[in-house]
């Protein structure tokens, strides 16, 4: 039976990840994070477009697994990036209440974020061995986009 070639993406590309961080940047007040040192793979959604691109398109990927992962990215990398693009401090609050989570949603968070702390993605930069060059950083996504977020 012929069909299509499909992909799915579950991945950590950076705007979608980004609501709390908008809020607070906006208030200028804490973002509340857990576990602000655990690595969790993040992507930039161009490279993950490009990286998809490829794997519907490219014929020796058919049939293939690809896993667009991007580079390990902590709460702690992304509030040093956007304290540099907004020339000010923006602090983080190792919390996790008051971002509307329910109970079963919020221990899902801790629990994956406390395995990150301990352990990195075995695919973690796979998208950038995919497209062959680096993938673009949270550090210029975030010199880009900061001014927006923060209102």
């Amino acid at each position: 039976v012929p069909c299509l070639p499909f992909a799915t993406a579950l991945t950590g590309a950076y705007p979608p990840a980004l609501p709390p961080w908008s809020a607070a940047l906006r208030a200028g007040g804490p973002v509340a994070r857990p576990f602000a040192q655990a690595r969790l793979p993040a992507i930039d959604e161009r490279d993950l477009a490009d990286a998809l691109r490829l794997a519907l398109l490219d014929p020796t990927l058919a049939g293939r697994r690809v896993q667009a992962m991007g580079l390990g990215l902590s709460d702690a990398d992304r509030a040093e990036a956007f304290s540099r693009a907004l020339g000010r401090p923006v602090e983080r609050a190792a919390r996790i209440l008051g971002l509307g989570l329910e109970a079963e949603e919020a221990a899902y968070v801790l629990d994956t974020a406390e395995w990150f702390l301990h352990n990195a993605d075995p695919h973690e930069g796979e998208a950038g061995r995919l497209l062959g060059r680096p993938l673009r950083t949270f550090e210029a996504w975030a010199a880009e986009n900061a001014p927006a977020l923060a209102g």
